[in-house]
């Protein structure tokens, strides 16, 4: 029986954000795990929500610290949603075996 890792896993894919390290050890290589889509980016809610909280907090720190931390609270970006980073020695829960594939017959 295989044992339930994401490097044995049918959904697993080694190396498509980072790249592959094959010099790492096999557990420690990273992955993404196709099992679940991931979900996209509220779209401008985060934003405003942000914006709303900065404005609300603006009287609770002192004059640095509104210098400092409010200066670049616009720089925050959204992030295009990826499928999950994990290590090959990972296991989600619902683990699937990878098939193996079939041999190729001979042509006669």
């Amino acid at each position: 029986m295989t044992k339930p890792k994401c490097r044995n896993c049918t959904f697993w894919v080694e190396g498509e954000q980072f790249g592959r390290n094959k010099t790492e050890d096999p557990d420690d290589r990273a992955g993404s795990c196709h099992r679940r889509a991931p979900h996209p980016t509220m779209g401008r809610w985060e934003y405003e929500v942000l914006q709303h909280l900065t404005l609300i907090s603006w009287n609770t720190p002192n004059s640095k610290e509104k210098e400092e931390d409010f200066k670049s609270w616009e720089d925050c970006e959204l992030q295009p949603c990826a499928w999950p980073e994990t290590r090959a020695a990972n296991w989600c829960g619902e683990f699937k075996p990878k098939r193996k594939p079939k041999p190729k017959r001979p042509k006669p």
